[in-house]
């Protein structure tokens, strides 16, 4: 039985063993997607004109979404304009002025990519003035914004103690349904 299990060996000894390895170079494409800005719509409470009140106030507050799957890393800008609110009586137009609205945003949640974080750059909204120009509600700065994230805006309407009508005179605020148009845009980078 040595003599067989000798003669076995020497014979795998003889024969050179080979072993082969090969490599291969493999490829994985990662495409980005779009910037995306999804808002809930935006509804302010109703005043009830009280001569007694000092400071009426009307409130709106609405989610936005943010989705960032470009892949650039290049960041982004979310800004708010508005006209103007203004009501009709007969052939006159009253106007209460857009700057009466203040607004901020908080962020609500990162749903994917890395949480924000406003105190080392960028820019969210606090008690910002609204006006007829793009004013920033959200904004990140290149490197920071890649994922999803969810935020509130609040707006706040601080019922003036006049308004204007069309030809420019001061008056008391004219009950009605006043009505703006406002306007989000979202761009690329900073």
């Amino acid at each position: 039985m040595k003599k067989i299990l000798l003669g076995i060996c020497a014979l795998v000894l003889t024969f050179p063993l080979t072993t082969y390895a090969a490599e291969q170079q493999k490829e994985v494409v990662v495409s980005g997607g779009n910037l995306a800005f999804n808002q809930a719509q935006l509804n302010f409470t109703d005043i009830t004109l009280a001569s007694t009140k000092s400071n009426q106030t009307s409130k709106a507050t609405t989610k936005v979404k943010a989705v960032d799957s470009r892949g650039n890393g290049s960041g982004w800008t979310y800004s708010v304009s508005a006209t103007d609110f203004v009501t009709t009586m007969g052939e006159e137009q009253f106007t209460l002025p857009i700057s009466t609205v203040k607004y901020s945003a908080t962020v609500v949640d990162t749903i994917s990519g890395v949480p924000l974080d406003f105190t080392s750059g960028g820019e969210i909204a606090q008690n910002k003035v609204l006006s007829n120009q793009p004013g920033v509600v959200l904004s990140v700065e290149p490197g920071k914004g890649q994922g999803a994230y969810e935020f509130e805006v609040a707006y706040n309407l601080t019922l003036p103690k006049t308004i204007r009508n069309t030809q420019g005179k001061e008056i008391g605020v004219v009950a009605g349904k006043y009505q703006s148009v406002f306007t989000y845009t979202a761009t690329s980078g900073i």
